[in-house]
């Protein structure tokens, strides 16, 4: 859309320059054929961007075309945009006050549709007007709140142009300090991001700051940044205009500053012998001729370039420059750069000894400063600043006749379209916070689900491990008795079969001990903590592994250790520790297993050593990795030792070497 836009564009516009009144027709035809209003806003929009610099009345038709048609909320859109036009097309007729009056509505629409570059646009126009103005409050406030914006967006190139609008501020005001680094601060970034035209244009202007500032200096170190810029792209204009200034330091010669003047004059004959500079550089030509006769700077004049030393030919020099300089003034209506030529025209004919013609000069000079000067030229700016007022409220009055227009037809359909959103708003929120409520409680059942499912595991585990070996033993002995009954002496018979009812007795004992736990277990999956007497679980332990021929175990307690646990958790750790170590010694003669109990502090240490065999850290993997694989020989095992462990709190430390024996320690908090 915006490149088959801008093709048309450039039609119309090489068109105008032959036919105008033609191309605004056959603009106003092809807009009228756009088909939706929202095409005519948009085209209305991009006119106004195209002709806003170059031909402000026809921005301000299209601008205030584009406003009368905006109604929806799609095409509201686009009005900061074309508010902004109206506003930058005024400024450029010289009409201030309209134009901050639609930059105004610029800003209030772009603020309520957060529109930030827009916002910034408005905001920097309006504070480079108000600087004209020499409002410079109001300026200042304009100038800083687009500034904050654009660093706050991290807009580079916005900001850049910011800064070098409140450099000219401060720059108005004398205070060259702060003009110099807001300056900087747009220079440097357009190093980063500008281009050689807006980088250049900005070294030039810092360049005049220091001028003025009477730093000839750092002023010519950036005049002469700015021309290998300008030189680089061949912008002639800026150029010339670059040369210009440097004439104007008053650290050079004579000679450098004809010279300066020669080089620019000859780029201005070329291009725009007519431009408001060019006129300004053809009388400060003359007036460096005639600043060359004086004895100072006559005596360092160097003959070359078309220049005589000759002060005759100076001053013939001189007044023929300003002649054509006063000249151009008085046809393009230039009075203030005249007002400063006559009374230099006036000096040279008076050097010349022509005083009936410097008396004319030096009497158009006095006319002009008092006509420029004057309290009736004040009177009459007053008047006009007066209708001025008038023609803001009549435009404001059109300006709120067309909003009241377009407000009405949207205002029902803001309204119903909030109603709704209410609604549905209201909706989202009652049905979001019940699937919150639904999940969480899904979140907490799956949890007990998991919490009762580990638990169950660990009982099955607890079962196999703690009755297997028993029962395997009763097993053996009744195969044995069975395949060979005259195996054992009626002594041996009787005292394996004590041994045995002693162990069926413990093992009952046992299981209606886990089954009473089990049971407590799934009423409450958390441990059930109170005092735990160490000899009364050693004593339990004792009653399921009484002594045998290869195999002794002692006890030892000797502070009477009592402590604050699940007595069920750590009965069945110590069991199964005592199992394993019973196992590791039955090919073993002479096994002895000790355990013993110890305070240390605020901790409790219980350990077991035997002196069989040792293992190493592969064999009590499960100890510590949860990702080993059960033995389904021996139940759970270690695996069930670590989990019950982790619930009571019960730190487990391991040490073995190789045939002199293992020992397990459980640190648990006294």
């Amino acid at each position: 859309m915006k490149k088959s836009l801008f093709v048309i564009l450039l039609f119309f516009k090489l068109f105008n320059s032959l036919y105008a009144q033609s191309s605004t027709d056959s603009i106003e035809r092809f807009i009228r054929n756009a088909g939706t209003d929202t095409t005519r806003i948009r085209l209305y929009k991009e006119l106004g961007d195209f002709y806003v610099k170059v031909e402000p009345q026809q921005a301000l038709r299209f601008s205030k075309e584009g406003i009368a048609l905006s109604r929806s909320k799609a095409e509201l859109q686009l009005l900061p945009d074309l508010y902004f036009n109206l506003g930058y097309a005024f400024n450029s007729l010289g009409d201030n006050d309209s134009a901050i009056i639609y930059l105004r509505k610029s800003l209030d629409i772009a603020e309520g549709r957060k529109n930030v570059p827009m916002q910034i646009k408005s905001l920097n126009l309006a504070g480079s007007i108000f600087t004209t103005r020499a409002v410079y409050k109001e300026a200042a406030e304009a100038l800083f709140k687009a500034l904050g914006l654009a660093e706050a967006s991290g807009d580079a190139s916005q900001a850049a142009v910011v800064n070098s609008s409140l450099s000219v501020l401060f720059y108005n005001q004398r205070n060259f300090e702060k003009a110099i680094s807001y300056g900087e601060k747009g220079l440097q970034i357009l190093k980063v991001r500008g281009d050689a035209k807006s980088l250049g244009t900005s070294y030039l202007n810092v360049g005049l700051i220091y001028a003025d500032k009477g730093d000839d200096r750092k002023a010519k170190e950036y005049y002469e940044n700015a021309l290998d810029l300008f030189k680089k792209i061949d912008a002639k204009l800026h150029i010339a205009t670059t040369y210009g200034n440097l004439s104007l330091l008053g650290s050079i010669d004579i000679n450098e500053k004809i010279a300066y003047l020669l080089a620019a004059q000859k780029i201005w004959d070329e291009v725009a012998p007519d431009h408001p500079n060019a006129v300004g550089n053809t009388g400060n030509l003359g007036t460096a001729y005639f600043t060359a006769t004086t004895d100072s700077n006559f005596s360092k004049l160097k003959a070359g370039d078309g220049i005589v030393k000759d002060k005759d030919f100076l001053l013939k020099k001189s007044e023929e420059l300003l002649t054509i300089a006063c000249e151009k003034c008085r046809q393009l209506e230039f009075d203030r750069d005249l007002h400063y030529f006559t009374g230099e025209l006036a000096k040279v004919e008076e050097a010349k000894g022509n005083y009936k013609l410097a008396n004319q000069y030096l009497n158009e000079y006095i006319t002009l400063n008092d006509s420029i000067y004057s309290q009736e030229n004040k009177n009459k700016i007053a008047a006009v600043e007066g209708e001025r007022e008038v023609a803001i409220r009549d435009k404001q009055i059109e300006l709120n006749k067309i909003s009241i227009s377009a407000q009405r037809k949207i205002r029902f359909a803001l309204i119903g379209g909030i109603i709704l959103l209410a609604i549905i708003g209201t909706l989202l929120f009652r049905q979001s916070r019940l699937r919150r409520k639904t999940n969480y409680t899904l979140l907490k059942l799956n949890s007990e689900l998991d919490e009762a499912n580990k638990v169950k595991a660990r009982f099955f585990g607890i079962i196999s491990h703690d009755l297997r070996s028993p029962v395997a033993n009763l097993v053996t002995f009744l195969n044995l008795r069975q395949e060979d009954p005259g195996l054992f002496s009626k002594e041996q018979a009787d005292r394996h079969q004590a041994v045995i009812t002693a162990s069926a007795s413990s093992l009952l004992e046992t299981m209606e001990a886990m089954l009473q736990w089990s049971k407590s277990q799934m009423d409450n999956f958390k441990p059930r903590m109170r005092t735990v007497v160490v000899r009364e679980v050693f004593g339990h332990i004792r009653n399921n592994f009484p002594d045998m021929h290869h195999l002794k175990i002692s006890f030892q307690d000797p502070d009477d250790v009592s402590f604050v646990t699940d007595e069920d958790y750590l009965r069945t750790i110590l069991h199964n520790l005592t199992a394993n170590a019973s196992k590791a010694l039955q090919q073993s003669p002479g096994g002895i297993i000790e355990w013993r109990a110890a305070r240390k502090g605020n901790e409790v240490i219980l350990s077991i050593s035997d002196n069989g065999p040792g293992a190493d850290e592969e064999q009590i993997d499960a100890l510590y990795n949860k990702e080993a694989a059960v033995n389904s020989k021996n139940g759970l095992g270690l695996h069930l030792i670590r989990d019950l462990a982790k619930a009571i709190g019960c730190v487990i430390e391991f040490s073995s070497e190789k045939g002199k024996g293992t020992t397990f320690k459980l640190v648990l908090n006294g």
